[in-house]
């Protein structure tokens, strides 16, 4: 049987404390600029899958204003930035 596992961890599991996390959050490190760059182009050209209404948003549908250098707040779909899609997701 051949593995399917994810080359991504998956960060929906809670923690038990802020030092779990913390510890957590140290042991993955920081996005490089270049990393989220790559992310940005990437979202620029395909858009992405947003689990909980269960449908791809289209790049055209994606407000990314060209001052966003990070991936949280700037990317606004159907009204919602990265962060509120995340805990949506998570239902």
């Amino acid at each position: 049987m051949t593995s399917s596992a994810s080359p991504l961890p998956d960060y929906r599991r809670g923690f038990e404390s802020l030092a779990e996390w913390i510890t957590h959050r140290n042991s993955v490190g920081v996005p490089q600029a270049a990393s989220t760059a790559q992310a940005l182009v990437r979202l620029r050209s395909r858009g992405f899958h947003f689990g909980f209404l269960n449908e791809h948003a289209a790049p055209e549908d994606v407000a990314i204003p060209e001052e966003v250098t990070g991936l949280r707040e700037g990317l606004v779909y159907k009204g919602l930035n990265s962060r509120h899609r995340a805990v949506l997701d998570g239902y």
